[in-house]
């Protein structure tokens, strides 16, 4: 499905009238180019979508249907893998999730500090939720789906993993209001991901902070109208199953890993 997002007002969202008219986003410029997302309903496809979103700047957005073996043909000329999300900017071709959140957040001036240490902080915290929690939550993903063993073991390694990164989450989340202070990428690229959890999942064990964000982050325009517009296609509530959080087996349930490698 191919759709044109709605304009709206960018003076709240996008820097001064100069570098807005240097990326080509002022109302009526004849150099203004739209940008084109793929985008599928996926925690890491849609946190882009939710940017743009956020900047209010006009875009074309192609949903993708990924349980189809098909992809779209200008999808395979931005990534030839033809992989979610992607996004063409003019001349830019770009994909992967986190490579399209900075360079949108750079471009627009939106969501990542320029200046040091909060631009540092903010990378920080986007990698603790793209990487750390997003490999504990693509590892329970797949393996809670295999009917080829008996993968409990490490179903409650990894849930033990994910816990102990939320805790960090909410404590950092105690001393903040967003992730990295201000609203920022980070919290897009964890909000797809925490958003779907089962809520009593997270009050069992105690995530009280998270919680108040999720319904902070929630209730914005822009994720309502990313989520409305490529709705999530797999059902991940449950990703937590009935785990509580065991503070120790957070912090050594890989540590046997370790042992394994080269002396």
């Amino acid at each position: 499905m191919d759709s044109c997002h709605p304009r709206r007002d960018v003076t709240r969202a996008l820097p001064a009238n100069g570098a807005r008219e240097e990326f080509g986003y002022v109302k009526d410029s004849p150099k203004r180019t739209m940008m084109k997302l793929f985008i599928t309903g996926t925690t890491r496809a849609l946190p882009p979508c939710m940017l743009l979103e956020e900047a209010g700047i006009s875009y074309e957005f192609t949903v993708v249907d990924i349980r189809k073996k098909e992809r779209p043909a200008d999808l395979m000329a931005v990534n030839p893998l033809g992989r979610l999300p992607a996004l063409k900017d003019g001349a830019v071709t770009i994909d992967q999730s986190v490579a399209i959140l900075v360079y949108l957040a750079d471009k627009l001036r939106i969501f990542l500090p320029a200046q040091e240490p909060a631009r540092s902080e903010t990378i920080r915290c986007l990698m603790i939720s793209s990487m750390d929690i997003m490999a504990s939550h693509s590892a329970i993903f797949r393996l809670s789906r295999r009917d080829d063993g008996n993968y409990a073991g490490l179903l409650r390694d990894y849930r033990q993993r994910l816990l102990g990164d939320i805790a960090y989450c909410n404590d950092l989340l105690e001393k903040r209001e967003y992730l990295a202070g201000e609203l920022s990428i980070a919290d897009l690229a964890l909000y797809t991901i925490l958003g779907q959890y089962d809520s009593a999942a997270l009050q069992r064990n105690k995530f009280d902070r998270v919680l108040s964000w999720l319904e902070a982050m929630r209730v914005r325009a822009a994720v309502r109208s990313a989520e409305s517009k490529c709705p999530y296609i797999y059902d991940v509530g449950d990703t937590l199953g009935h785990e509580l959080l065991d503070p120790e087996a957070a912090a050594e349930g890989f540590r046997p890993v370790a042992a394994t490698a080269r002396q």
